[in-house]
Parts: structure tokens; sequence; C-alpha cells
């Protein structure tokens, strides 16, 4: 069976990703698209587009784990740097532990940088989808 909603999201998902078009022509292609569906197939695609924020919301979850497992990471090395100043042994030089330390944190921030970026690209492309698909239904009158 031919998933019409699915096949028009992708297609109006594609839209929202070029970049050699005016917005306004990028408005007339999702409406035009969004106009080929039913009413009920309308509102279906438009319930879609708001979970769809929502989940992108979620991604800051995936943040604040990133940030848990830094601090994680940070409180191990210092109940480490404890035992190493009551036992005074000293598995690898101040130097090396500062610099793998400090390779740890780059990793860290790049990862939270990665996850942001995501974020930002997908509520971009899903916020103007979505806001696309209620200004035309107020054109249409449908009310959602």
């Amino acid at each position: 069976m031919c998933d019409k909603i699915l096949i028009i999201k992708k297609e109006i998902g594609s839209i929202c990703a070029m970049k050699n078009i005016t917005r306004l022509e990028r408005y007339n292609l999702i409406k035009e698209k969004y106009l080929r569906l039913t009413k009920t197939e309308q509102v279906i695609l438009h319930s879609e587009c708001k979970r769809d924020m929502a989940s992108i919301e979620l991604l800051d979850d995936t943040i604040k784990f990133i940030e848990t497992a830094f601090i994680a990471v940070g409180t191990i090395i210092a109940i480490l740097t404890a035992i190493v100043s009551a036992t005074h042994t000293l598995p690898m030089s101040d130097w090396k532990l500062f610099l793998a330390f400090s390779c740890l944190a780059v990793f860290y921030l790049i990862l939270i940088i990665i996850v942001e970026n995501i974020k930002a690209s997908k509520l971009k492309r899903a916020g103007f989808l979505l806001d696309t698909i209620e200004n035309v239904n107020e054109e249409i009158g449908l009310n959602i």
C-alpha cells in the first residue's frame, strides 16, 4: 500500500532543503504538494510535523547526557587525584594527565557542538515546514 503522506512529507522535506530557490518559491512548492493531500491526510501530516518539532527538542537531553558524562569523568579524575596524593604514586606524569583530560574535554565540546548544529538545522527545516503548513491551513480554512 502506498503511504501518500510519507511520500509528500519526503518531497516537502527535500523542498525545504533546497538552497537555490527563494522563500516564496519554496512556500509555493510546499503549498502545492500539501494541497494534493485530502483534508484528513493534511491533519495527519500537520500532527506529524508537530511531533517532529517535539522530537527535535529531545536533542537537549542528548546534550545534557554529554555534559553529565563530562562531569562524571571530571569527578573520577578528581577522586584519582586524591588517591594519588594520598599514596604518593603517580601512574603518569602531571603533563600526560593534563593532556589526556584536555583531549577528553575537547572531544566532549566537539560532541556538544555537533549535536547543537544538527538540532539547529533540523529545527530550522521543521519550523519552516510547520509554519508553511499552518499558513496554508489558514488560507484554506482548515481548523486544526
